[in-house]
């Protein structure tokens, strides 16, 4: 089943501004210069590595980076990771069962078709902030789907991730279908839920938190209160202090679906610093992104 992200994490923005002719000049061409510091909020999606998908295609592998290694099933598996604007998201996938787990990217808008064949489409029908292409997270095998801060991305912090949940998976919780109960069963009372755990990783694998989301929650007594979750909502993640990734883990009130559970990441963002190389009196000349 499924879920759709969007990440922020905030960094410094550093600029040069002329200062007054009245302070003494500091360099050769006696232009001065004022060095400010500004917040700054990068979004790394996946419209990158989109550009090379077909319309309503998508990617879920063999990545060009991976290694081959056998497999919990005995198959040979290709693993390695998908680098979108600064983050990098884990991928694996099986050679001999065509299978995959972890993260894939797709431009797919079907919002309306039910079935597994479907796997690979948002059910907002679009990206987060309608943006074309979004990442889609595999969620039911023992490697957590993981999203980390590329190694050069100095200081950067996650803020908050934008989710939803998959066409396969919000209809198969609606309306039921050979793998799932329809959730809150047919008196509409069962107590069903889909519950997206984020687990923040510092650097030396340690937790640093969890977040918890419902991407579906019938358990209210109120009946007209249950939900699945069908546009995209905010998450904070800003307290998982130290988190240099993020791991990924469902579950269910129907255990029977949180083997096949999915879900789907949009506008994964991270801080970075961008630093001024050279300035001229009144404006900027060279600006280099440094994460």
């Amino acid at each position: 089943m499924s879920i759709l992200t969007k990440f922020f994490l905030k960094s410094r923005g550093y600029f040069c501004v002329p200062r007054r002719r009245r302070f003494p000049a500091r360099i050769a061409n006696r232009a001065e210069f004022l060095e400010v510091r500004l917040p700054l909020t990068l979004i790394a999606g996946f419209e990158d590595v989109g550009l090379s998908l077909t319309a309503e295609g998508e990617f879920h592998g063999p990545v060009a980076n991976g290694t081959r290694e056998t497999g919990p099933f005995g198959d040979t598996v290709i693993t390695g990771t998908i680098q979108s604007g600064g983050l990098t998201f884990n991928n694996t996938f099986s050679l001999d069962y065509g299978s995959w787990s972890g993260f894939a990217y797709s431009n797919i808008t079907d919002k309306t078709t039910p079935g597994f064949q479907n796997q690979f489409s948002a059910f907002p029908g679009k990206g987060a902030g309608a943006s074309t292409t979004y990442g889609i997270v595999f969620a039911g095998d023992p490697i957590a789907p993981t999203v980390s801060l590329a190694g050069t991305t100095n200081g950067a912090k996650f803020q908050s991730i934008a989710v939803s949940n998959t066409t396969y998976t919000a209809l198969s919780m609606l309306n039921g279908d050979s793998f799932s109960k329809k959730f809150g069963g047919e008196s509409g009372n069962d107590p069903d839920f889909l519950l997206l755990t984020i687990e923040g990783r510092n650097a030396t694998g340690s937790s640093v938190g969890t977040v918890d989301f419902y991407l579906a929650d019938y358990r209210f007594a109120d009946n007209s209160r249950d939900y699945v979750v069908g546009g995209w909502a905010t998450i904070d993640v800003s307290g998982l202090t130290g988190a240099t990734r993020l791991e990924f883990s469902l579950s269910s009130s129907d255990t029977t679906m949180s083997a096949t559970l999915f879900a789907v990441v949009n506008g994964p963002s991270f801080s970075t610093e961008t630093r001024l190389t050279s300035c001229t009196p009144g404006g900027v000349l060279g600006v280099s992104n440094v994460i």
